[in-house]
């Protein structure tokens, strides 16, 4: 979970910063709270040490950060490091701590376990019936399953071709997604093996990575199955958000079998999907019946 915090302070379609001016804020605003927590901060004070924006940029030598980087020592980056870890850390101690509230499926869930055949009315018809097509003919479990709803697997789903077989993914976007994500994982200094983990033993806790296949042919262009725990709170969806509404992911799903994958292999399973137009609003009557209540105080508001 850390790891992944680090990536959009210094993607430039994201934040577009850098962990020099991440550490420099963190220092200037946050000095007292870091310290309680991971010990004593460098002085950052001396531009000249430690410049305003600094980054690696392995793609770009010439890259302002990059150069504003090669400036310092590696003792010095290698501090910089650190603290952008910690960072990270802190971002992933709060976000686990955002544990969304009962959705009206787990009520129905828990009425049925009591013994109420009706579910104690906390569905609608139309999420009824949309709960026995996302079970049934539609096939929504094939991917979508257990209390978090998803597979934690990979897919290639052809999701940037709509209905008009027009790419709507951004353009220049390669959307090479796991094949490309797994080599990134292995390379990077921030993974389950490396210097910053926390794991106390790599071998047992790391095997997912371990194991991880970079060149595996199946992985180009697949993306991962998300939770649906509170997806209509989500859009806009899929992995570019290049779908707008539920309906039209739903859409997406009772055409797929007429699509091509702009990169790798489209899944088979797409092809057996069954999902009607007329299907379509009961079943997102059901998906909306997995919004939860907002996390206990005080995480769910601003900090104090």
């Amino acid at each position: 979970v850390w790891m992944q915090a680090l990536a959009p302070i210094e993607h430039p379609l994201e934040h577009g910063s850098s962990r020099l001016e991440a550490a420099h804020v963190v220092y200037k605003h946050h000095r007292g709270a870091y310290e309680k927590v991971f010990g004593a901060m460098p002085n950052l004070d001396d531009k000249k040490r430690f410049p305003s924006q600094g980054r690696p940029v392995a793609d770009d030598p010439n890259h302002p950060h990059q150069l504003a980087w090669n400036t310092m020592t590696t003792e010095d980056q290698q501090t910089v490091n650190k603290l952008f870890v910690h960072l990270a850390k802190a971002i992933a101690a709060y976000e686990r701590k955002l544990q969304p509230g009962k959705a009206p499926l787990d009520r129905f869930v828990d009425s049925l376990r009591a013994g109420d055949d009706s579910g104690g009315g906390h569905l609608s018809q139309a999420a009824m019936r949309g709960l026995k097509e996302f079970v049934g003919q539609a096939n929504c479990v094939f991917c979508h399953f257990g209390p978090r709803l998803t597979n934690d697997g990979f897919h290639n789903i052809a999701s940037c071709i709509d209905h008009d077989g027009n790419n709507i993914c951004p353009k220049g976007s390669k959307d090479l997604g796991r094949i490309q994500g797994a080599k990134d994982v292995i390379q990077s200094d921030y993974n389950c093996v490396g210097d910053y983990s926390d794991s106390a033993n790599k071998k047992l806790d790391c095997q997912a990575l371990i194991y991880l296949k970079q060149n595996e042919g199946a992985a180009v262009g697949s993306f991962k199955t998300p939770s649906l725990r509170n997806v209509a709170e989500t859009g806009p969806f899929m992995h570019a958000g290049q779908f707008a509404t539920l309906d039209v992911v739903l859409e997406h799903y009772g055409e797929a079998k007429q699509k091509q994958a702009t990169v790798g292999i489209k899944e088979n399973f797409l092809d057996s999907l069954k999902l009607a137009k007329e299907q379509r609003p009961d079943i997102e009557a059901f998906l909306r019946s997995l919004t939860g209540s907002l996390p206990a105080a005080p995480w769910s508001g601003p900090p104090s």
